[in-house]
């Protein structure tokens, strides 16, 4: 026979009011005998699993995170510039044991490298660098041949640096003739042009004026020679200088040397600094 539930409850509820008893009270002992299952291990097992579920779900909400969580070290300030002073070279620049263009040369700076500065002249005409990086190898390079990079170089600190050629050590300085209103010209420079051509820097460091043509050699250090031409006439007060593209094509890595007035033609107070030797690189050598 089948009932519905609710014609069992009001079975129930009428037996439970003839015999004096409240109609909750036996339905509650009715249902306690005949449904109650004692629990099994299988049931613990999924009441265990579910509270784990929900204190991971608790976990993760961040309401009820921790306050003993370890907070995360902030970083240090990214692209932060390193101490010191740096430069970057934007031509391929001899570094030399002392100011000037007669100087051993120590080692050869790509373009568009970066460099640290330790040092410069009083008139900052030359830096002293470090380079390659991370070595104890210091050298000289012109400052005309760089750019800032990071900090400045007018606090870099004033190096002494040993007397030029011409000193009163020099076996010619007695025929040099410093004081004389005559022209003197020096290679101060030498680069190579991405295009390959041989580009020279000639300044007059003199004290008279210069107007006229000069004569250019381009030698290996082996003797054999590259290049000769005339520089076209020009004029250079004292202190200034002139960049010259010498359409001499460099086309080896290697040791070279560049004499100003070999056939000595101009009349200079200076006849001992016209002798400029530089390593030089090609274009995209």
């Amino acid at each position: 026979m089948s009932m519905t539930v609710g014609s069992a409850v009001r079975m129930l509820t009428e037996r439970g009011r003839g015999r004096g008893r409240s109609p909750g009270a036996v339905l509650t002992k009715h249902l306690t005998r005949r449904h109650f299952r004692p629990p099994t291990v299988a049931g613990f097992a999924i009441v265990l699993l579910a509270a784990g579920i929900l204190s991971m779900i608790a976990l993760f909400d961040g309401t009820e995170a921790s306050g003993d969580a370890t907070a995360a070290t902030p970083s240090a300030t990214a692209g932060a510039p390193p101490p010191g002073i740096g430069v970057r070279v934007v031509l391929t620049t001899n570094v030399r044991a002392g100011i000037g263009g007669q100087g051993d040369v120590l080692a050869i700076i790509p373009g568009d490298r970066t460099v640290e500065v330790n040092g410069r002249t009083e008139d900052a005409a030359w830096i002293q660098v470090t380079y390659p990086p991370d070595s104890n190898l210091r050298g000289w390079v012109p400052a005309r041949n760089t750019v800032r990079a990071w900090g400045d170089v007018a606090d870099a600190g004033i190096l002494s640096v040993a007397a030029p050629a011409g000193s009163e050590e020099d076996p010619g300085a007695e025929e040099q003739q410093p004081d004389s209103e005559l022209p003197d010209l020096a290679i101060t420079d030498a680069f190579v042009q991405p295009g390959g051509s041989l580009t020279v820097r000639i300044e007059n460091v003199g004290q008279g004026q210069f107007d006229g043509t000069v004569g250019l050699h381009v030698l290996r250090a082996e003797g054999d020679i590259v290049g000769v031409l005339d520089i076209q006439r020009t004029l250079l007060e004292p202190g200034r200088s002139a960049t010259v593209d010498t359409r001499v094509a460099i086309e080896e890595t290697g040791s070279y040397v560049i004499e100003l007035d070999r056939r000595d033609e101009v009349e200079e107070s200076n006849e001992f600094n016209n002798t400029y030797r530089v390593v030089l690189v090609p274009s995209g050598g």
